[in-house]
């Protein structure tokens, strides 16, 4: 049989492959030190990673309550802003009819209804009873309106209009109206529609925790 002869440069390149071998079987049996450094396993890594994870998630939700706080002040903060702002803008449009911001309410109801009793307008309001008392006295004496006995109920007394408060109630109603159009300003129809109903919904929100019911809202009729 003949042997195949080789040449040099193959008889290089198995001696190569050879010691390459020789060396990969010597680590595997830790012969000799491996050039690349493994990382040693941690016998607690798995209770580490899920450290990392919860410390994650808490960061994580510890961002969204504070967003969540900060859009909460934001809110307590606008409405208080809005209050405070449309009353003395309210006031400057009212000044010239006799009347402020507390009072225009009570006049339009008492308009829209002549004979309305005093008492009714507790259920109407979310007010306090004695404001309703100052707010009628107030309003009679600037001549807006009268009061008569009640000959149902002598405990209470009927409201009626004046001349001088129908002669403006139009103008106050159209006061009101563009006040609410100026805090609606830049929202479209149905971005209005969901501000009213979340509106009252907040204000429904807030009453029912204060145990405060009304047999009637002030504007249904």
């Amino acid at each position: 049989m003949r042997l195949k002869k080789i040449s040099p440069a193959k008889m290089l390149m198995y001696d190569k492959e050879a010691s390459n071998r020789k060396q990969e079987i010597d680590r595997q049996h830790h012969t000799i030190p491996n050039q690349r450094k493994q990382r040693p396993k941690d016998k607690h890594c798995g209770n580490i990673c899920w450290q990392k994870i919860y410390l994650r998630a808490h960061a994580y939700l510890c961002i969204i309550r504070s967003a969540w706080r900060y859009i909460s002040m934001q809110l307590l903060k606008w409405l208080s802003i809005t209050d405070r702002f449309y009353k003395i803008y309210l006031d400057k449009q009212l000044a010239p009819y006799g009347i402020n911001n507390s009072q225009y309410m009570f006049l339009i109801k008492i308009c829209r209804s002549p004979g309305i009793l005093q008492d009714s307008l507790m259920d109407m309001f979310y007010v306090h009873p004695s404001n309703i008392v100052r707010t009628v006295a107030a309003l009679e004496k600037q001549g807006m309106i009268t009061r008569s006995p009640n000959d149902k109920d002598k405990r209470t007394c009927k409201l009626y209009p004046t001349e001088r408060a129908l002669s403006i109630i139009d103008k106050i109603q159209m006061i009101c109206e563009k006040t609410e159009a100026l805090l609606l300003q830049g929202m479209s129809e149905s971005e209005q529609n969901l501000f009213m109903d979340f509106l009252i919904q907040a204000g429904r929100n807030i009453t029912s925790e204060l145990h405060i019911e009304r047999k009637g809202e002030e504007f249904n009729d």
